[in-house]
């Protein structure tokens, strides 16, 4: 049974991954994504701050893990005076 890159099997079924959220993204994209200046990225990524991918020298992001990084920098405290 051949399958593509993007497919797993379940049991006897292959079934098709969501590649859509596991977009790979390298340095320039990630900031764009984030909204943010790739020296930032750079930066936070040497920190250890942003979570990455390294390949060699490259540096790679998942969409998803910088979703679930965002999504975990939201302040749960109002910011603003009662």
């Amino acid at each position: 049974m051949d399958l593509s890159e993007n497919e797993v099997t379940d049991g006897n079924v292959s079934v098709d991954e969501d590649v859509t959220d596991d977009e790979l993204m390298d340095i320039k994209e990630a900031a764009k994504y984030l909204r943010c200046a790739v020296s930032t990225v750079y930066r936070d990524t040497a920190l250890g701050a942003i979570p990455c991918i390294r390949k060699g020298r490259r540096v790679l992001f998942l969409k998803s893990d910088l979703l679930t990084w965002l999504k975990g920098m939201r302040s749960t405290e109002s910011g603003g005076a009662a």
